[in-house]
């Protein structure tokens, strides 16, 4: 049994003013911190009777190239699909982090359209539990958003004989609980638990061994290691980075019972879904952001 893990939770609504603007470009720090930057905590109206009961989940930031412009994205906020359809009306809430003047973090919640008429604005990828749509953010933003290029695709995953027991990493907000009064989500780590990894159009999803909580759906998973042998053993790889796929459920043996092992709909489903938005006239003139530079499908140098 599956269960979707999009969590209702009351709080009050605090929505901020966006501004479209290019954040900042990275500045050295690690993966797992450019991870936690661009992992925001998503929210919105859960029921029309009671405007203090809330649906809270987690997307992160991606950028989907700009035809024309090499090295310009547009900012796409990818999560679960459910998340943004159990949010009602046409606007939900992000909590983003800006930078401040002596170099830290200031937490900021801005409002972003999901809905147009009561028309969803994010597309999915057929039937998997995936969406992207554009938003705008405000030029202090402190996130960097993350290149498609890092998606994990079949190839990467055979070349590099990622598999079950590998050590992998999640961002989320369980319960809509955040880690800190600047709005960062909680890194957790597990492992690849099921097999096999490849066609991940065929497959849909894989399971990791770390328990989510109502509030974790739409959460990154992406694997970061410093040296990795190929499948024979014979090359050493370099330091690498790629997004596998994105947390959608937990899994139960019955509807109060879970086995503690999340649902991930693969990397796959992620680019058809930025790939199925429209083109934008205009980019948000971003650059590319995590081991910008470095070569196709997650390889990269630090």
């Amino acid at each position: 049994m599956w269960r979707t893990i999009a969590f209702p939770l009351a709080v009050a609504l605090s929505l901020g003013v966006g501004r479209q603007d290019a954040p900042k470009p990275a500045d050295g720090r690690d993966r797992n911190t450019l991870m936690m930057d661009a992992t925001f905590r998503v929210f919105g109206p859960g029921d029309p009777k009671d405007p203090t009961l809330v649906r809270t989940g987690t997307g992160f930031l991606m950028g989907k190239p700009v035809a024309g412009q090499a090295n310009r994205v547009s900012f796409v906020l990818v999560t679960a699909a459910h998340v943004l359809k159990d949010i009602l009306g046409d606007s939900a809430t992000l909590v983003i982090r800006e930078h401040t003047t002596d170099n830290g973090y200031r937490r900021r919640e801005i409002p972003f359209p999901i809905r147009k008429n009561g028309t969803a604005l994010w597309q999915q990828s057929g039937d998997a539990d995936v969406a992207a749509i554009y938003v705008r953010l405000p030029k202090e933003v402190s996130a960097v958003p993350i290149p498609e290029n890092r998606l994990a695709d079949d190839t990467l995953i055979t070349s590099l004989g990622i598999r079950p027991g590998d050590e992998i990493f999640t961002i989320g907000y369980p319960y809509g609980i955040e880690s800190n009064t600047f709005g960062f989500g909680i890194l957790r780590s597990g492992r690849i638990a099921s097999l096999p990894l490849v066609p991940q159009q065929a497959l849909g999803s894989f399971l990791a061994d770390f328990h989510v909580f109502g509030g974790n759906s739409g959460g990154p998973v992406f694997i970061s290691q410093s040296i990795r042998e190929t499948p024979n053993a014979a090359t050493a790889v370099g330091s690498f980075f790629c997004v596998l796929g994105v947390v959608v459920s937990d899994r139960r043996y019955s509807p109060t019972q879970s086995i503690d092992v999340a649902g991930v709909a693969f990397a796959h489903f992620i680019r058809q879904a930025i790939d199925a938005l429209p083109d934008l006239p205009t980019s948000v003139g971003a650059p590319a952001g995590v081991g910008a530079g470095g070569s196709p499908r997650g390889l990269a140098p630090r």
